[in-house]
């Protein structure tokens, strides 16, 4: 629950290796569970599994052919069909290739393939206005090893040609700070003091999956911080009034 009280553990698969790596609320308040399943192939095949709120499971899937398929992350659209994107190296233009699926949950919609000759993962994907966006890494275009590598389509996966667009604009990065910040005290019951050289106005507390949990600015600088959360490790990200970062591990007890 709220106040991380174990409520249920479930377990889904069958006896070859499984995981799930990405968890979405679906439209009926449910979940839905997307990622990689050998227990009904020789080979890696995407899996789905939907519950209902309570863990319960409603409906398992995988979808592939008979070489590797593999999904990373998606999401359930108003018509409650499901977007998957991950990859595959049984269709497209050689390697491993960006690979975006539908589905009803129930049945196959369709399927795409992105890339070149050598080796495109996508890793996320977000619904945008008619169509979607696919985010992963492109060993065939690019500066060479892996690039960013962005695909958009239509509101079928299609793009409008097949012609990739390579381009190198270096953005600038926050400098990580020298200068020392001492935190404390640490371990703390969530009451944490600040004492820096540079005015720090703005702290951010991120939890063990990386989802930023609490939030603070003042510019006018923060002194102390108080993060009702529950207890654990998290890491504290503070940013000083010259623009620095500064991070550091804090435990946060009871």
């Amino acid at each position: 629950d709220e106040s991380g009280n174990l409520l249920w553990v479930q377990t889904y698969g069958g006896e070859g290796s499984d995981e799930l790596r990405d968890v979405i609320v679906t439209n009926d308040g449910g979940f839905s569970m997307v990622g990689m399943t050998r227990s009904f192939s020789d080979n890696d095949r995407i899996f789905h599994v939907l519950v209902n709120p309570e863990g319960i499971q409603q409906l398992v899937q995988s979808w592939g052919q008979v070489a590797n398929q593999e999904g990373f992350r998606h999401f359930q659209t108003k018509s409650n069909e499901f977007i998957i994107v991950g990859s595959t190296d049984f269709f497209g233009a050689g390697g491993l290739d960006m690979y975006m699926i539908a589905t009803t949950g129930n049945n196959f919609l369709y399927g795409r393939t992105y890339g070149g000759i050598h080796d495109e993962v996508g890793f996320n994907l977000a619904g945008i206005d008619n169509g979607f966006l696919f985010a992963g890494y492109t060993q065939s275009y690019g500066q060479g090893g892996k690039d960013v590598f962005l695909v958009r389509t239509d509101d079928v996966g299609l793009t409008d040609n097949e012609e990739v667009t390579e381009d190198f604009d270096p953005v600038s990065v926050p400098e990580l700070a020298s200068s020392e910040v001492i935190v404390y005290p640490n371990p703390s019951t969530g009451l944490f003091f600040l004492d820096s050289d540079e005015p720090i106005i703005e702290a951010v507390l991120w939890d063990i999956t990386g989802r930023p949990g609490r939030w603070e600015r003042d510019e006018s600088g923060l002194t102390s911080l108080y993060f009702n959360v529950p207890a654990g490790m998290y890491l504290l990200e503070l940013t000083s009034v010259d623009g620095k970062l500064h991070k550091t591990r804090v435990i946060i007890g009871n």
